[in-house]
């Protein structure tokens, strides 16, 4: 906030900072950014990442936070209409954040003709080169499959069957490198969704290129996860009819502790949840202490390695010895929350 991120109250826009380019010059190659995580355990916080941008707009559109009443209630022409609404009055790159945007329609068989009408309408504004350089689009959409193509690859995505977004061969295997742990996630839990931002560009014969791409893996309620001790969790938090927060990185490596979850039906405080996996550097294990000592919130902690989770705090009354003095919220104040 302040900086990536830059909201004018009074205007009622919020300017987002990308590190990203929404521009294509000749045959530039595709950018290796997806290559690989970097290895800091700091962030550059002065520009979102694609996944920080992923991450700004699925938390503006609520999908990380949860509540009993909202099972069954979220299928992608809910996930489409919020993410669209969170992108209203955001602007990056001295444009209209909306405008560059396309989530796919919900797929409609009896509606396929105005569907097919309105993307080809759309490909078609970003398919002319202006000044020497293509405009991108900015893509968000459920992968279904990556495939063959004639030449390299492509990502088929849900809602789209008739259309495909090709990949060069060598940032599909950036891709995979980078995000095999998303991708192999996505491949062997049940339900899981995978997401993909991503910038693309239309040639001249409506054909669709990805240009950078990242990855979040989801549950079937659409809320993202990073492992399966994470999953674990939120299994649990649901199962038991709780209300809670899940944290999400932004720009922040995995080398670096966040809280995984924040209850917010515990009372007198909401509590910080942390999850320390297996085989973390003793670093790790110093930060997470550092966020236990530095956080108003009360605390619950599961080293993985020492076996099961542990009992979850109680929804009320929790206490122990891990409790602080937190802020207090009303069970009002979390349901206006959720209804914005």
């Amino acid at each position: 906030m302040g900086a990536a991120i830059q909201e004018d109250i009074e205007a009622g826009i919020t300017t987002l900072k990308l590190n990203f380019s929404l521009a294509k010059t000749g045959n530039r190659a595709p950018p290796q950014g997806t290559a690989k995580e970097s290895d800091s355990v700091k962030t550059d916080g002065t520009k979102l990442t694609l996944r920080g941008t992923l991450h700004y707009l699925w938390e503006q559109a609520h999908f990380n936070k949860w509540m009993p009443g909202m099972a069954g209630k979220r299928n992608w022409a809910v996930v489409r209409k919020y993410l669209l609404q969170a992108a209203a009055n955001k602007q990056a790159k001295g444009g209209s954040l909306t405008d560059i945007l396309y989530i796919p329609e919900a797929f409609n068989l009896e509606r396929k003709e105005e569907i097919v009408q309105r993307r080809l309408a759309r490909m078609g504004k970003f398919a002319t080169v202006e000044k020497g350089s293509r405009k991108l689009q900015l893509l968000i959409a459920e992968v279904k499959e990556f495939a063959p193509a004639r030449y390299g690859q492509k990502i088929v995505v849900k809602h789209l069957p008739d259309y495909h977004f090709m990949l060069p061969d060598d940032l599909f295997t950036r891709i995979k490198k980078r995000f095999g742990e998303e991708i192999g996630l996505w491949d062997s839990v049940e339900n899981a969704r995978l997401i993909v931002i991503g910038t693309f560009g239309v040639n001249s014969s409506g054909v669709a290129s990805i240009e950078e791409a990242a990855l979040m893996v989801t549950n079937e309620n659409w809320i993202p996860f990073e492992h399966l001790y994470d999953k674990t969790l939120i299994d649990g938090l649901i199962t038991s009819n709780r209300r809670f927060i899940k944290g999400l990185r932004y720009n922040l490596p995995s080398g670096r502790p966040l809280a995984s979850m924040i209850l917010t039906d515990t009372r007198p405080a909401a509590v910080a949840m942390y999850i320390v996996p297996p085989d973390v550097a003793n670093e790790y294990r110093q930060v997470v202490n550092e966020l236990l000592d530095e956080s108003q919130l009360s605390a619950w902690v599961w080293i993985t390695e020492n076996g099961s989770m542990p009992p979850l705090p109680a929804s009320e009354g929790y206490s122990a010895s891990t409790m602080r003095v937190g802020m207090r919220r009303s069970e009002d104040e979390e349901l206006e929350m959720e209804e914005e």
